[in-house]
């Protein structure tokens, strides 16, 4: 009985269908909800701790629009699911994303919208994955090369929407993949505040996410722990946590009432301040969410952890 649950929750919130976006129009479709058909998002709040030593700069966050990047994103993920006494892992995801980043036109006075392609796309398999689902997830990366997409960034450099171009009828894999690389784009912006700071300076950024499905408020600390010429390097530390609601994991037509959520996280991030993308960054999260799920007319408590760790690495132009 308890085997029979674990099986259907996990299927449930692997995924399923989702409406599409055409591939064809999609950065285009992005700048519209920016500008008009979506609501405007919530304010990024960042509040200066310490300035740190001299010298000190101001490090405003501002590409050149019209810029072309490409970076490299590598996304390792694990679920389990715990019932009862019972624990069931997933199959682990390791995959990496090669994209080609354009920096659009600034909308208003407030975002920036930058427009992506998968270049290639390749996963890694652990000797523990299943050879259905190595085939899978091989099927899943050739239907994801070649996608476009889209992100939002605010004025301080937080990512507040990303636009990714997900097929009605894709498979469980390509929409546990696609979560993982939204979730990876989210962490490429780095904010920092409007007052000039030095080595040692620390800020907390408060802003709220949907973090896989789930509405929930994040606070990050930041340290500059160094400033160099041209680059900077930022240690970040993110909490999140998210009242109960009833939300769907991507692409799956399953409602789940969330009961607890807490999550967090801990980056290394290298910057250029004046390029659109950042030279490197580091970052582990951890995510566990407590849900209540039906199953055969019975209400089932449930535990989902979810891990990821996330390698970037710009490449330049």
């Amino acid at each position: 009985m308890h085997w029979s649950i674990i099986f259907v929750i996990m299927i449930g919130l692997a995924g399923c269908k989702k409406e599409p976006v055409s591939t064809e129009d999609a950065p285009a479709q992005a700048v519209a909800k920016g500008q008009a058909d979506t609501p405007k998002p919530a304010l990024t709040t960042i509040n200066l701790i310490e300035r740190g030593s001299e010298p000190r700069r101001a490090l405003r966050w501002s590409p050149a629009p019209g810029g072309k990047e490409r970076l490299k994103i590598r996304v390792d993920a694990e679920l389990e699911l715990q019932v009862a006494v019972l624990n069931a892992k997933k199959a682990p995801r390791s995959a990496t994303f090669e994209l080609a980043v354009r920096t659009n036109e600034a909308v208003g006075e407030e975002a920036a919208v930058f427009s992506f392609t998968i270049d290639e796309a390749t996963a890694h398999h652990a000797t523990s994955v299943p050879p259905k689902t190595r085939k899978d997830r091989e099927e899943a990366m050739a239907t994801m090369r070649g996608w476009q997409g889209s992100y939002r960034v605010d004025s301080l450099g937080v990512v507040q929407e990303v636009v990714m171009n997900v097929p009605a009828d894709a498979s469980r894999e390509v929409w546990s993949l696609s979560a993982d690389l939204e979730w990876a784009l989210h962490q490429i912006a780095a904010p920092f505040p409007t007052e000039s700071i030095g080595a040692g300076a620390t800020w907390t950024v408060d802003h709220d996410v949907e973090q896989d499905g789930v509405k929930a408020n994040e606070v990050s600390t930041l340290e500059l722990t160094k400033l160099e010429r041209q680059l900077v390097t930022m240690k970040r530390d993110v909490q999140q946590s998210a009242a109960p609601q009833t939300f769907r994991n991507p692409g799956s037509p399953t409602e789940v009432e969330l009961t607890e959520f807490t999550s967090e996280g801990a980056a290394v991030i290298n910057w250029d301040p004046t390029e659109p993308l950042p030279h490197s960054v580091q970052m582990t999260s951890t995510v566990t969410k407590h849900i209540t799920y039906g199953f055969e007319g019975k209400r089932v408590q449930s535990t989902i952890l979810t891990r990821r760790a996330l390698t970037v690495t710009g490449l330049g132009h």
